[in-house]
């Protein structure tokens, strides 16, 4: 077993970007079971929820290109993982703080791993399919176009994030070179402990006695990934960016699909998460049908008037037309490249997993009205 502080070992000292962070959480510890590694670092804003032991948190913030460096040039990573990425659905960030957060931050910190006393080797991006432009998507490959700026202009599925997404994505594509090999992994809707994304949105609706509720008639499939399978490909695309031996194909310069490798009907997730979460409906009777069209006018509406209220700034926070196409249209993946390349083999955790992240986000809520009460 190569030693912690030993410069030859495989993966080296890593850095995590975002690792406080859900997926990055994850990232982090799939990294911590490699047996051939250096020291792991994460960085964050606010390093102060999710840590782990053996650990080394470090306050960054990625807009500040001199901040970076100065992290860089101390901690001497080999590979770098960069998760770190505002919230799409936290409806109080502006479209610019999107693109400075996305864009920006990754260009400052490729900027960094590419400076001639840099001794980054790997940088491994965490994606999404969201960078994938003109939905529905049916079983779409990586050969898809992404979206563009001049998309947000055109096209109405096209959000500031989606395409400072794919922003990011082109510039770490673009980064690979002989010295800094770089890859990106598109992930789709994540679960699992510490779940941000997914459990937030079904418990505002619980919340809001809607459960019942399901727009359009539950046919439109969606595919989901465990964060844990999430962790395991990111561990899996840094060691080929470093030995490309390990892969059977190319993998620098490239990006993956990532997901759990099982179509599923996005309503019945919905409803599995609720029935997790302790909701009682019987959704095969008691479920009330609201007519896609329907839902998608009311999006156009609010939009609008969003639109004109804010400058043009700011979309409305739970009924546009993303969540829409999200909620009533195909979201389907084929990720034969990263088993095919990477060796990637997603274990299906949906049941499980939905049940983990149920009850980590139930003690969570208990803990907080307990501290509140005091």
């Amino acid at each position: 077993m190569a030693s912690k502080t030993d410069p030859h070992s495989h993966l080296g000292n890593v850095l995590i970007t975002g690792g406080c962070g859900f997926i990055g959480s994850h990232i982090v510890e799939a990294v911590l079971r490699e047996e051939h590694r250096g020291q792991v670092y994460v960085t964050s804003r606010n390093p102060n929820q999710h840590l782990l032991p053996d650990v080394i948190y470090k306050a960054a913030d990625l807009s500040n290109p001199a901040s970076i460096n100065a992290l860089i040039s101390e901690i001497k990573p080999k590979v770098i993982i960069h998760t770190a990425s505002p919230n799409s659905s936290d409806a109080s960030l502006s479209d610019q703080h999107f693109h400075d957060i996305n864009v920006t931050g990754t260009g400052n910190l490729l900027a960094a791993a590419t400076a001639p006393s840099s001794t980054v080797q790997a940088f491994v991006f965490t994606s999404s399919i969201v960078v994938l432009a003109n939905p529905p998507h049916h079983l779409v490959n990586e050969s898809a176009p992404t979206w563009q700026p001049r998309d947000l202009r055109k096209q109405p599925n096209a959000t500031p994030y989606y395409v400072s997404k794919a922003e990011a994505e082109r510039l770490v594509l673009r980064a690979n070179s002989p010295t800094l090999a770089t890859a990106s992994l598109r992930t789709c809707t994540n679960y699992g402990e510490r779940d941000s994304q997914w459990l937030p949105g079904i418990l505002y609706s619980l919340d809001q006695g809607q459960s019942r509720n399901q727009i359009g008639d539950g046919s439109n499939c969606h595919d989901f990934v465990y964060a844990g399978n999430t962790a395991i490909a990111h561990v899996l695309a840094a060691k080929a960016l470093l030995d490309p031996g390990l892969a059977k194909g190319k993998v620098a310069g490239e990006a993956f699909h990532v997901t759990d490798g099982v179509r599923r009907r996005f309503w019945d997730v919905a409803h599995a998460t609720y029935r997790a979460l302790g909701d009682s409906t019987d959704f095969e009777r008691d479920v009330r049908v609201i007519p896609g069209w329907l839902m998608w006018q009311v999006a156009r509406v609010l939009e609008f008037v969003w639109w004109v209220a804010t400058w043009g700034r700011r979309r409305p926070p739970i009924i546009n037309k993303a969540v829409m196409s999200y909620s009533t249209e195909d979201y389907t993946y084929d990720i034969g490249k990263a088993r095919r390349v990477l060796g990637y083999a997603p274990r299906d955790e949906l049941v499980v997993g939905m049940e983990r992240a149920a009850k980590w986000e139930l003690e969570k809520r208990r803990e907080e009205k307990e501290r509140k009460r005091k």
